[in-house]
């Protein structure tokens, strides 16, 4: 048992395992009619928690970056920003960009296999609210890939020109925190449009 804890892949192994015993749980209690009736369903579940758990990291991600590791980063001397540098905000950046595109294509396979883009043609209160969580997830997806990325790379590299390093290093905090900004109104807006009536 002592194992499973020893690496995240590890647990994250372990918790597929139980939910795939949650999905077979499910799936009994259909009994013999879940081919006829849910297998379809199963499939956007599968895909809808994707895109959940995507998200989860994603924003988690937005939130760590913005109170823990730029915080930290102005806190540090040079050894420690350099250490954050060279171990942390790269694989903090890699899953940052990985999860946002996660997110972003499997919301794109729901909006088209769901009935989420035939809402009345975005005229209904729920509609509209998933209209503006599909439009700030994709501004928050251009951001972290079009801007955060491109000046975090330059950051990361260190060196060169010391005018466009600080210039990099005020992008990405910035954006960071635009990013952080619009985590709030677009989850609000994702969760609505799941929720309300």
């Amino acid at each position: 048992m002592h194992g499973l804890w020893q690496t995240p892949w590890r647990a994250v192994l372990a918790g597929l395992v139980l939910t795939a015993a949650v999905i077979l749980v499910w799936l009994v209690a259909w009994g013999s009619q879940w081919q006829d009736v849910y297998l379809p369903g199963l499939a956007m579940v599968i895909v809808r928690f994707v895109h959940v758990l995507a998200a989860m990291v994603w924003i988690g991600l937005v939130w760590y970056v913005n109170f823990v590791q730029l915080l930290a980063i102005e806190e540090l001397d040079a050894a420690g920003k350099a250490a954050i540098h060279r171990s942390v905000a790269p694989r903090a950046a890699l899953w940052f960009r990985h999860m946002s595109t996660l997110t972003l294509a499997s919301g794109i396979v729901l909006a088209l296999f769901t009935s989420y883009l035939t809402f009345g043609g975005f005229t209904t209160p729920r509609a509209a609210l998933l209209a503006l969580a599909m439009l700030g997830g994709l501004v928050m997806w251009v951001l972290v890939h079009l801007v955060i990325w491109p000046a975090m790379q330059l950051v990361l590299a260190g060196g060169g020109d010391t005018i466009a390093l600080a210039k990099a290093r005020t992008t990405v905090k910035t954006y960071a925190r635009v990013n952080l900004m619009l985590a709030l109104p677009v989850t609000f807006a994702m969760v609505g449009a799941a929720h309300l009536v």
